[in-house]
């Protein structure tokens, strides 16, 4: 899967944000997703945002 997204971002100029959570137990899991550690796919999220921002930028300037 990563490979294949790393595909994808390099043919199409685009960042790809790939979270994975793995988590035993369940609580966990819910941790990660926003209850005491922060929403971790939300980071992930925001991150690919601010990397299209960038690139955006970026070529404007050239």
């Amino acid at each position: 899967v990563t490979n294949a997204l790393g595909a994808i971002a390099v043919e199409r100029g685009i960042p790809i944000g790939y979270g994975i959570i793995t988590a035993d137990p369940v609580e966990q899991a819910l941790d990660s997703a926003g209850l005491e550690h922060g929403n971790k796919g939300g980071d992930a999220a925001l991150a690919a945002g601010e990397m299209a921002n960038v690139l955006k930028e970026l070529k404007a300037d050239n």
